[in-house]
Formats: C-alpha cells, structure tokens, sequence
C-alpha cells in the first residue's frame, strides 16, 4: 500500500493523445458493452470522465486504453512499458494480487490511498482505477461508501461490507464491496477493498447449477433477497429457461423496462423484485414454512428465514413448485387406489368361493331344516315329517333336535286325540241324557213354578255345556290343560244332573232321597222310576 501511493505521486501526466485516446476507449469499447448490457442505454461518459486528474489520465492510458489485452482481460498486463517508479511497484506485486484474486473467485481487488480516496492499485483494471473515492464519480457508490466506512476504523481487524447494488464500472452489475483499514507502525495508510464474487455466491445458491442431483427436483431453487426485495443470487429459471422465466415474469406484471435489462444482462441479481408473503416475512427477522405465491405467481412450498451478513440483512428462501412437491402424494393416491382395486378383486374371488362352500356346507342344511319345518306347518300339519340327517356339523346336531322335537309334539297329539276321542263319547251320553231330561221337564212344567224354573237352570247348563264341548273340540291341540278343564266341566254337568234329579224328586214326592239313590245320583244316574 505504502509502495504504490508513493509511486502514483510520482506519476507524470498524461498527453494530449493520451487523453484522447482515453475518451475514445469510454466511447467505443466501453460504451459499446454498457450500452449492449444495459437494454441500449448510453453509458454516462461525460460524468465518469469528469474530474479526471492529469495521473488518473496517465495511468488509465497505460493499463486501460493503452493495453493490449481486450476488454475483460486488463489484468492480464503485468507491467506498463514506461520505466517509471510505478511499473516496477506493479510489477512486483501484481501478478501475486492477481493470483489471490483467481485462487479465490474475487471480483477485483483495490488499494485505496487513505489521505486522498485514490484507488492506485486494481487487478482488473475497470474504469474506477485511478479515481478519487472521497471526490470521484464513485464517492457515492457502494465502493465509495465501503472506504468512507473503513477508513474511519481505528481497529485493524475490522471491516465494513456494502450490499449489491449497480455499479457503472461493472457495467452497472450488481456490485458489493467489502473494505478494511491498512495499517503501518500503527498509522492507518490505506484500505484494502474486495469486490464481492456474484459467481461464487451464485454457485454456493445454485449448488452448481445441481439442482436435480441436490433434491430440488425440476422446479426447487434457493436464492437471496435483499432489503430492496430484489434478488441477492440468480433465479434458477433465468439459467434454465430464460424464455419461460421471462414470460413468467411478464405474466406476473414485472415491468418492461426491468424485463429487458435483466434480459440484456443476462442476470436478475439486484434487479429482479421479489415481494412475496415469503420474502417479506423472512427480511423482517421470521422463520416458517408455507404456501404462497412466488416472484413468477406461481403456487409453492416455501421455507424461509433471516440471514445477516457484517450487518446486512437478508432473506434466504428455499422454494419447489407446490405441484411437483405433491405429486408424489397424488403417485400415491393412485398406488393406493391401485391397491385397493387389487384387494376388491382378491375379496371377491375369496367371498365367492366362500359362498360356494358357505352354501354347500352352511345354507344347504339350512335348507333342509327350513324345507322340513314348512313341510310340517303346511296345510293340517303332517307332523311325520323328519329333516334328513346328513354329516356330523352343528346343523346336522340342529335337524336332529328339531326331529326330536317334532316327535314330541307328535306323542302329546296323539295323547290329546285319544283323550279327546273319550271325552267326545262322554259328552255324547251326556248330551243325549240331557235332552231326555229337557223331555221329562218340559212334561212338569205345568205342574210347578219351582220346576220351570229348575227346568230353565238345567236348560242353561246344557248349552254351556254345549259351548265347552266346543271349546274342548276346537281345543284339542291345547292338550293336557284343555282335558283337565272338559274333565272339570264334565264333572259340573254330574253335580248339575245330581241337582237336577234332586229337584224331580222334590217335585215329584217332596221326600228325601234313599242311600242307594244318591249312589246312582254319584254315579250319573237317575231312578228311571222316578220318570
């Protein structure tokens, strides 16, 4: 540092051709570039040209407009070819300088004289080699403002980044610059300022360009975004797609004029807006995860969070379209569906051949029990009737116990029908002796009031005994209840006709009746004499 600022102040100036030859250079060579980069817009000579000191002019002829090497390649010149003090401090050093600037990516590296601002030393020779970064064209621009801040450091160690931002010697590119104080025997001499290297960055971002084989799939990418809300490192889809990017872009209403220097340029770092819930929530110090609509207004899983960098504040985003991140769940929709369509079709073979079996071995014993119960409850009811046995299952067991049943409800009718026969005859008898009674009652009935009336009482108890005899018929399947009540009845109508003979007896004689007649009395049976 110390080296070249002495030199420089030894510099001569610049001639007339020289400084011709300067303007012609800005004009031509450079403002061809700017203006191809920049969507045809003129670069701004007369200003960068302003102010130019006779040293600034001399040392631009010898490694700018009077080197060799074209554009884009200055700092391939080791040394100028005029024998002054400075040729041989840049020759000693610079190619050293310039190896560190390679082996490390760095955009350009500057040594700047702390008392004037004067930029005396460049690797790669841009337009503000040799101008005064305290009264320069560039005081105000991020290098100018990364000196003004290192040069005010008392501490060795400390240093001062800028953000991006355009700067014209680059073509009006996004630049960053960081600086830091250069100290001598404790007396602060100069700043040594690096321009930030976008490709580095851009390659840190895009890992690559290895979007795919990093996990990012067709449409994930991660970026930065600054507090401009203009991108920090380039969109994948500008590297990609350039055509479908820009017709996102224009899709989303971005204007032309942005469009197309971002397209002349090749790059949307520091140009490209992005001002989404997303960005927002990430530059104001929020970390998440969510849907939304990215800078193309397309729908996407986005996870976002604060970076902070010496002091600068951004967003790191990383993003994949919300379609291609759910495809996988739709894939799996479908498997599953698939799956199920197998299953369905499994489960159906499966319940067909059960029903084959269930109805060989379950439903046609079950037939067999049904058809024999029907059989026996059609018509009168064929109680004969058996379910053929056949196997040795649970309904095999069931067809037999209903046999068994069967065959019980068979004995007891059988037992009712006999029962039923017997009390039929008697209740003939006794219907046949008690219209005989009805006869001889009808014959007394004019003799006496008392014997009307027994006659009526008999007459009663005949019908109702009728009636039963008729319950007890129709009854006869009740089985052993309804004989025990036609027994009962049967017995009431004895008591009536014993009562009854009483009567006669009484009407007839009015004596009482001998032993030997209360036995017939007991036995059914009236003295004929008495008739």
């Amino acid at each position: 540092m110390a080296q070249f600022a002495a030199a420089q102040s030894k510099l001569p100036s610049a001639t007339e051709r020289q400084v011709e030859s300067i303007r012609t250079y800005y004009q031509t060579q450079f403002g061809r570039e700017y203006s191809s980069r920049n969507a045809r817009e003129a670069a701004p000579i007369d200003s960068m040209l302003a102010g130019h000191s006779s040293k600034t002019q001399y040392l631009q002829y010898q490694y700018i407009a009077g080197n060799r090497h074209p554009l884009g390649s200055k700092h391939l010149l080791d040394y100028a070819a005029d024998q002054t003090d400075y040729q041989r401090v840049h020759q000693q050093y610079h190619s050293t300088i310039r190896q560190y600037l390679e082996s490390f990516g760095f955009y350009d590296i500057f040594l700047v004289d702390s008392a004037t601002g004067m930029i005396v030393y460049s690797v790669f020779k841009e337009l503000d080699y040799m101008t005064s970064l305290k009264s320069g064209p560039y005081a105000a621009s991020g290098i100018g403002k990364a000196f003004a801040a290192a040069n005010k450091m008392s501490d060795p160690n400390g240093s001062h980044l800028t953000d991006f931002s355009p700067y014209t010697p680059s073509y009006e590119d996004s630049a960053s610059f960081i600086a830091s104080p250069i100290f001598k025997d404790g007396q602060k001499i100069g700043v040594l300022i690096f321009q930030m290297p976008i490709d580095n960055i851009n390659s840190v971002m895009t890992s690559g360009e290895q979007w795919q084989e990093t996990g990012l799939g067709a449409s994930g990418e991660i970026y930065l975004v600054g507090q401009d809300q203009t991108l920090r490192s380039e969109s994948r889809f500008l590297i990609e797609d350039p055509d479908g990017y820009f017709d996102a872009l224009k899709k989303a209403n971005i204007d032309d004029g942005i469009l197309e220097t971002i397209r002349s340029k090749k790059a949307g770092l520091g140009r490209q807006p992005v001002d989404t819930d997303a960005s927002r929530r990430a530059l104001s110090g929020e970390s998440g995860f969510d849907i939304i609509l990215d800078y193309r207004e397309v729908s996407v899983l986005s996870a976002y969070a604060p970076l902070e960098i010496m002091g600068l504040k951004w967003g790191i985003m990383a993003e994949i379209d919300e379609a291609e991140a759910l495809e996988s769940v739709g894939t799996l929709k479908q498997s599953i569906a698939g799956t199920v369509v197998m299953i369905s079709v499994l489960f159906a073979v499966i319940a067909f051949g059960l029903a084959y079996v269930f109805d060989g071995k379950l439903l046609k014993p079950l037939r067999s029990a049904n058809e024999g119960m029907h059989n026996i409850a059609l018509g009168d009811g064929d109680l004969t009737k058996r379910i053929p046995l056949e196997g040795n299952d649970e309904f095999t067991e069931l067809a037999e116990n209903f046999n068994q049943f069967a065959q019980k409800i068979q004995n007891t009718v059988q037992i009712i029908s006999r029962n039923t026969d017997v009390l039929g005859n008697n209740l003939d008898a006794t219907t046949s002796l008690a219209n005989t009674s009805l006869i001889k009652l009808e014959e007394q009935q004019s003799r006496s009031a008392q014997t009307n009336h027994s006659v009526s009482e008999v007459a009663t108890s005949i019908i109702e005994v009728a009636q039963k005899t008729e319950e007890v018929s129709s009854s006869s399947a009740a089985a052993s209840q309804d004989t025990i009540k036609a027994n009962e009845l049967f017995s009431r109508t004895q008591m009536s006709m014993n009562h009854l003979c009483d009567k006669i007896e009484g009407s007839i004689g009015h004596r009482e009746p001998t032993q030997q007649e209360r036995a017939d009395r007991a036995g059914g049976r009236c003295d004929q004499r008495h008739s």
